[in-house]
């Protein structure tokens, strides 16, 4: 290979490899410098000497040039020095590198730009050859338009099908050069060299510039923000700073507010640095050489605040551009202006505090928030480098900087901040919340005065007021408004004695509302059992009892306030007292010291959570669950528990619950209209709801206190606090409330675990995880209170384990105890009794011929006085049930991946042993069981095919191989094969345990792809004769996990066939069930295992697909006549089962599918010896017997029949699609002939051929319309015959499918089939019709047909509009319904009819002149139905491809002619208001239409920039 060979595959093999890419890029860079340096030593080319330039030698001389050049010295205008590049050297990498960035798709663009622009720096000489960087950049610009002229005159015959692609692809290549040129300097207005100025100023003008600043793809516009600084000193002849930012601003502000109406995290990330570089460049501009004083270590931070001070009193009057671009643009118009609101979408509101947070990051530089070093574990800047000084700022920029901070502190930035703060998004109120505090904490810092809205008393007294009003709503959203609003009011306070009264007020407010709470629960109990007893009581009474329930104070907004109060001013690492000395009322319950304070936090939580159990736990006796939850008799016994923890606290007992006050009847019951039951619905719903968002909140703001709780922590708070959220935990019976609890018992643990933390008595604290670890055990354990779970799957149990585990400190601080010892007692609590478990052992020690001493990893870590088993006396099946659950949480749980890894084989075995339980519940818990294991140890990828994948989905697997599996957990494979050989005597019935046995053999890791070791055959081998025996199961679904078995148990092609796990010993034992085929013509054909027969050609097609070489695979072991019997169907005879002749045509297709170790691309099939026509012939065969046993009504004495003509019908059409888009046969018979056959196929008299068969042909249409296009070897002419007569054909087949079933016209097959046309085939159909089309109208410029016995498209236009009221469009009632994507594939194919109408310059009547009018009203009318924004995506992209293609806003014929006005204004009203739609696509089909009809020239072809085309993008 030579070099003209080699940089080009490199290049390619850069965009083709994902993980070898940097290392095919490095290659590529070492060539191409090594190439250079021979190049120029041949041509004698002697490089500079540029080792004594440095870098600051270089800079002082280009500020020295501009020096001169401001003072108007023309003789020092910069010249370029003489690049050493040679022409010849560089026309080898630069036209295919820009080859490849023009003409790739974008991931492979992305990629080549990644990897190769950067090595131009370095294959030039590196970073000192700065004129050869410049020529290599600016000659790679040229060669993309150089590129880009040879794309569109090669595609110029066929339309401009390719023009917007390639355009696009220019543009961002273009830029992508020139930002990377900017990354290493080279545009600078200071070094800028004059061939890369002319050369960025040739190919990228202001106008293209503008152009991509609004385009519609969003990594253009980003590129372009990137490339600003970049491209406007090329435009200016005296490049001034001031004047080139002048011109940056304009542009910034004239597109910044079209380019961040966007939502794409990772383009907003991109775009605000831009726009940080813009600001310091801004900045820079402000500074003062004389000014500038170095940091140094040893300074007093004072001089920051006389700078301050200075600043604000000696600055100069003249405007600053940073201040007036910032505070006028960025923070006045664009973000309060236009954006700072909420809206309905998310996605409005998120780069609005995104922008912000830039702004003030910008503001205060290097400041950093107690907040953010809360949050940020490790410093995000890199550190600098020594003995470098800082510059520091002057003071007209620390001015400026304060201007901007003072902007921010304005009455309007705050109330935006505010009104976003009540956005129905979590996420925009929890930003918006985040930025204020921050706001507020830098004003403070610098001592900035806060908006009077803030600081005033009036004002505040307001503001509360609306805070405690939301914050006691039942809705969550109102009432975190709420709760931030009066965490705002905290943080406003700048004196710490006043933020010390304002939360001792707020600690008081929630102890009276909570008191107040449990009254009114108390009385609307008591009202409730009155309406249930006292029937007789009076109307008025009852409603005016309930309507407390309606009134109930709730208290949940209250505690989260306080949370975000503790949370985001860390009192505990301040360590700065406020509440000394407060004077409080004697009657007051709240301590005047911070941990007493703190302490009553801690007992208002515990309270609050224990008000809020009697309402949403379920605290129900084991003896009372089978009774009825919903009845009130139980009231009095339900609450034991919860009312001792409150007699504990002096809080008089509750007694209701949510089976009390019915709210688990109350909303199923039928709709009533009485007042009365309207009454209780409403207030028994607030009661409801407002109990568990307390029990939310005050779980949360529980493990918020006692982590933030300042100086020694009291022991009995931190028992009563894990006692109380473990009771919550165990009774609960919401998720969202027992999700806040688990984190809260977490973090609560891991205080207890902490180190650095002190307690009142330290060693009770340290060992309370493993107390309530016990706790947990014993109540799921315990005969006597043992229970059913409250909530699915035992998540309380599960999520309380992992609390107390997750705490752990990990073992290389201290060993972990508490992890081992409950997956131990968790994993012996999911087996069976010990009368089981001997049974079982017994059978398995007969097995292996060995005692089973040590066989559970588990039992090592049992104490000795604990039996291994549990006994039979102890055993509960809902322990066990519960075990089983909390094992499989703990497996999926990635924190205790490292622990849970050691007893992954136990948990297989518990959950294997499980399959055989005669209770349901312990089945269906060890199948979770199981399903966790298989997705956490054997393949992460639960959704891979391994019967479609081949070989190639087994190598991308990230599946544990088997020799990995048992070498882990050594005693797993005994008992598989124990389970196996059980599951041997039971053919006739499903052993438990061998279907998923045999699903986790099928998802290893083939042992072909394992290292040679005698290990892997060791642990494969001995389970090849028992699967081989599974092939003749009687269930379906256990044939083909045996099947799938034996592919991944088989080695490979090894030369020993006698060994068992090789794949000839296989397929010779799999080929031995087989040779009997020919019995089946026999009249003994009845005594035939079919099963077995089934399930050895099942193996085949396995080991077929795992082999390197299918199609040898299939002919060296003389397997290949076999499969083709099958195929043939016995030879038409259909002496056997469907489902064997679908396996014999798969296996056979797969084979023939295929190259040589490699799947080939679609379509392609190998033709060996004529054997593929064969099998072609046999296909058809198969399905001209299907139709006829259909057409008898015989189909259901044949089982499957189904499934094979499916599988039958995608091979045929397959087979036929192949020859049809094979444009390098010159055979045009041939291919007209399989066009006919494809029809015949997707027109067939039976449903499950015609389905498979266009799904299989809308498959591919895709690939091959791209291959047709782009065949510019083939003759035009072939190309545009063979899209015209599929195209026909597609529409014959649509009218016969819509006509289907209806009448005696239309054929016996028609008649056969009474269900009328299907939908879906229609939709397909016409989908493949578009795409043909579409490719045809850009060879042809024109559909129309030739031939006669076509059906014209423009003669089918009542076929389309019947189609729009299949697909679900209501076109007498104007209801807004465009139905669904077969009305937009119509509506799309009404604008190809009359496309042709109005371009065909036939001469027409008066009376054509009216059918014209009246279709193009029907089709303006079909496009505002569509265009509703309630109707699919789909149709309102059809529908504005429609108005593109069908020409009547462009065509000139209707120019003259007034009755034709109105129809296009209204399309181009449609069009317009599609420009607005929320769907991307939606919009760029819209603008195609808008720019094709207003015949503006597209700025990314022709350079031009039409105000039209900026105002529509706008």
């Amino acid at each position: 290979m030579g070099t003209d060979d080699l940089i080009p595959s490199l290049v390619k093999g850069i965009g083709d490899s994902g993980n070898n890419a940097g290392a095919i890029a490095d290659l590529l860079g070492k060539l191409l410098s090594r190439l250079r340096e021979e190049m120029n030593s041949d041509a004698g080319v002697v490089p500079r000497n540029a080792g004594g330039v440095n870098k600051k030698r270089r800079r002082q001389a280009e500020q020295d040039k501009l020096k001169q050049r401001r003072e108007g010295d023309t003789s020092s205008t910069m010249e370029d020095a003489t690049s050493e590049l040679l022409p010849d050297w560089i026309q080898i990498w630069a036209p295919c590198l820009a080859h490849e960035l023009l003409t790739s798709e974008l991931t492979r663009r992305n990629q080549i730009a990644s990897f190769c622009l950067p090595l131009i720096i370095p294959i030039v000489g590196g970073p000192v050859r700065r004129v050869e960087a410049s020529h290599a950049f600016a000659v790679l610009l040229e060669e993309l338009q150089t590129q880009y002229s040879m794309c569109t005159s090669t595609h110029q015959s066929e339309s401009h099908a390719f023009s917007g692609s390639f355009a696009t692809g220019l543009l961002w290549a273009k830029l992508e050069i020139i930002r990377h040129a900017s990354i290493h300097k080279l545009t600078k207005s200071s070094s800028l060299s004059q061939v890369l100025r002319e050369s960025i100023s040739k190919n990228l003008p202001l106008p293209l510039l503008k152009a991509a600043l609004v385009h519609s793809l969003s990594y253009i516009r980003v590129a372009a923000f990137s490339s600003i600084e970049a491209v406007i000193p090329s435009h200016h002849v005296e490049p001034e700073s001031l004047a080139l930012l002048q011109d940056e601003v304009e542009l910034w502000k004239e597109y910044g507010p079209y380019a961040f109406k966007t939502s794409e995290k990772e383009y907003m990330s991109k775009l605000l640095n831009c726009l940080t570089g813009l600001l310091m460049r801004l900045l820079a501009l402000e500074a003062d050489d004389d000014e500038f004083v170095p940091r140094t270590a040893n300074k007093n931070d004072m001089m920051l605040e006389n700078n301050l001070q200075s600043a604000k009193t000696s600055v100069s009057e003249v405007p600053s551009m940073l201040c007036s671009f910032v505070n006028d643009f960025v923070i006045a118009d664009l973000i309060f202006g236009y954006a700072a609101y909420p809206g309905t979408v998310a996605d409005k509101e998120s780069p609005v505090v995104a922008l912000l947070e830039s702004i003030l990051a910008f503001a205060t530089e290097d400041e950093v928030t107690d907040m953010e070093t809360k949050k940020r574990s490790q410093p995000t800047k890199a550190k600098r480098k020594k003995n470098i000084p800082r510059r520091r700022m002057n003071s007209r920029q620390l001015a400026s900087k304060t201007t901007i901070l003072t902007a921010l502190l304005s009455s309007e930035s705050f109330a935006g901040l505010f009104s976003l703060m009540n956005s129905m998004w979590d996420r925009t109120r929890s930003s918006a919340f985040d930025f204020l505090y921050k706001l507020v904490h830098h004003a403070h810092m610098k001592n900035l005065p806060l908006p009077e809205m803030l600081v005033s008393e009036e004002c505040r007294k307001l503001m509360k007021a609306r805070a405690l009003f939301l914050s006691s709503s039942p809705r969550q959203r109102e009432a975190d408004t709420g709760a931030r609003m009066l965490a705002t009011m905290f943080i406003t306070l700048s004196d710490s004695k006043e933020q010390g009264n304002y939360l001792n007020h707020i600690v008081s407010l929630i102890y009276n509302r909570v008191g107040m709470m449990e009254d009114a629960l108390g009385v609307f109990l008591t009202t409730m059992k009155d309406t249930q007893n006292e029937r007789g009581e009076e109307a008025e009474h009852i409603e005016k009892k309930i309507s407390d329930g309606r009134e109930l104070p709730l208290a949940h907004g209250l505690l989260q306030g306080l949370r975000l109060i503790v949370e985001y001013t860390a009192f505990a690492r301040r360590k700065q007292p406020f509440v000394d000395n407060l004077s409080l009322s004697p009657n007051d319950p709240i301590a005047d010291s911070e941990s007493s304070l703190y302490s009553k936090m801690i007992c208002i939580c515990c309270r609050s959570i224990e008000v809020s159990l009697a309402v949403v736990a379920d605290l129900k006796s084991p003896e009372c669950e089978a009774e009825d939850p919903c009845s009130s008799d139980k009231n009095e016994n339900e609450l034991t528990d919860i009312s001792n923890l409150r007699n504990k606290a002096g809080v008089a007992p509750l007694n209701i619950n949510t089976g009390a006050i019915g709210a688990n009847c109350s909303s199923t019951t039928a709709m009533v209209t009485d007042e009365e039951d309207i009454a209780k619905r409403v207030a028994t719903q607030r009661v409801v709801m407002g109990s568990w968002l307390l029990t939310k909140e005050a779980c949360a703001t529980l493990a918020s206190v006692v982590f933030a709780f300042p100086l020694t922590v009291p022991s009995p708070l931190i028992v009563t606090a894990g006692s109380l959220l473990i009771s919550t935990l165990t009774c609960i019976k919401h998720q969202g409330a027992a999700f806040a609890a688990h984190k809260a018992l977490q973090q609560i643990s891991e205080c207890c675990n902490d180190s650095n933390r002190s307690f009142s008595d330290d060693g009770v604290v340290r060992a309370l995880p493993s107390l309530w670890a016990e706790r947990l055990l014993h109540e799921i354990s315990s005969a006597e209170i043992v229970r059913d779970s409250t909530l699915r799957r035992s998540t309380g149990y599960s999520l309380g384990f992992l609390s107390i585990m997750r705490s752990e400190p990990p073992s290389g601080v201290v060993p972990r105890t508490i992890c081992p010892h409950v997956f131990a007692n968790i994993i012996r609590l999911s087996l069976p009794p010990i009368s089981l478990m001997k049974h079982r052992i017994s059978r398995w020690e007969s097995k292996l011929h060995k005692p089973t001493s040590g066989l559970f990893t588990y039992s090592s870590l049992i104490p000795s006085t604990t039996p291994i088993h549990v006994s039979s006396e102890d055993y509960q099946w809902r322990t066990r049930v519960h075990a089983l659950n909390i094992l499989r949480l703990t497996i999926l749980d990635a924190p205790l991946a490292s622990d849970m890894r050691r007893f992954v084989g136990d948990s297989i075995v518990s959950a294997l042993i499980g399959y055989e339980d005669e209770s349901w519940a312990v089945r269906n818990s060890a199948t979770m069981v199981f399903a966790a294991a298989m997705l956490r140890v054997i393949d992460a990828d639960k959704n891979q095919k391994a019967s479609t994948s081949g070989n190639l989905g087994f190598s991308d697997s990230n599946a544990i191989t088997a020799r990995e599996l048992f070498l882990t957990y050594p005693h797993l494979s005994s008992f598989l094969l124990s389970i196996i050989n059980d599951g041997e005597r039971h053919m006739q019935t499903l052993h438990p345990s061998s279907f998923p046995l045999l699903l986790l053999l099928s998802r290893l890791q083939p042992a072909e792809f394992s290292p040679t070791s005698s290990d892997t055959t060791d642990v494969t081998q001995p389970f090849v004769a028992p699967v081989l025996e599974c092939l003749a199961h009687r269930h379906h679904k256990v044939r083909i996990m045996a099947a799938r078995s034996l592919s991944v148990l088989c080695t490979g092609d090894g030369s020993d066939d006698s060994s068992l796990s090789s794949r000839p010993y296989m397929l010779k034992r799999c080929q031995a069930l087989l040779e009997n085929h020919m019995e089946s013509q026999n009249p003994a054909v009845t005594a035939i295992n079919w099963n077995l027969r089934h399930g050895a050609l099942l193996a085949i097609q396995a080991l077929v697909r795992s082999s390197p070489d299918p199609l040898s695979t299939i002919k060296g072991h003389n397997i290949h006549s076999v499969l083709s019997y099958y195929a043939s169907w016995f030879n038409g005879t259909c002496g056997c089962p469907p489902s064997c002749v679908a396996i014999g045509s798969e296996t056979l297709m797969y084979a023939y599918s295929t190259e040589l170790g490699a799947q080939s691309k679609p379509g392609s099939i190998r033709d060996e010896g004529g054997e593929r026509n064969a099998f072609e012939l046999s296909a058809y065969k198969v399905i001209r017997m299907i139709e006829k046993i259909t057409q008898q009504g015989d189909s259901l004495d044949l089982i499957d029949l189904a499934g094979l003509g499916a599988s039958v019908g995608a091979i045929a059409c397959k087979l036929s699609f192949q020859t049809i888009f094979d444009l390098e046969n010159e055979n045009d018979s041939l291919r007209y002939a399989h066009i006919d056959k494809v029809a015949s196929l997707v027109c067939s008299c039976c449903y499950d051929v015609r389905l498979a068969a266009v799904k299989s042909f809308k498959k591919s249409i895709y690939a091959a319309v791209d291959s047709v296009l782009n065949a510019t070897t083939v003759h035009l002419q072939r190309r545009v015959e063979t899209l015209q007569r599929v195209s026909a054909m597609l529409l014959k087949s649509m009218n016969l499918e819509m006509n289907r079933g209806k009448g005696e016209n239309q054929g016996s097959i028609l008649m056969a089939d009474r269900n009328g046309p299907h939908p879906p085939a229609m939709r397909r159909l016409s989908r493949c019709a578009i795409e043909t089309m579409t490719a045809l109208l850009s060879l042809n410029d024109s559909i129309a047909f030739d031939s006669d016995d076509l059906l014209p498209i423009y003669e089918s236009w009542d076929l389309f509009q019947r189609m729009r009221l299949l697909g679900g469009c209501n076109i007498d009632v104007d209801d807004g319904r465009g139905g669904n994507r077969l009305s937009g594939n119509a509506l799309e194919l009404m604008g190809f009819s009359l496309s042709q109408i109005l371009d065909n310059h036939r001469p027409r009547t008066e009376m054509d002149r009216n059918e014209i009018l009246d279709r193009v009203s029907q089709l303006v009318l079909a496009v505002k139905e569509s265009t509703d924004p309630l109707s699919s995506w789909h149709v309102r992209h059809s529908a504005a491809v429609a108005i593109d293609i069908s020409g009547i806003l462009k065509s000139k014929a209707l120019y003259d002619r007034e009755q034709f006005q109105p129809f296009k204004l209204d399309l181009q009203m449609e069009a317009l208001n599609l420009l607005q739609d929320n769907d991307e696509d939606v919009r760029q089909a819209a603008g195609r239409a808008l720019q094709a009809a207003g015949g503006i020239k597209d700025p990314m072809i022709q350079g031009d920039h039409g105000h039209w085309t900026y105002a529509m993008a706008r």
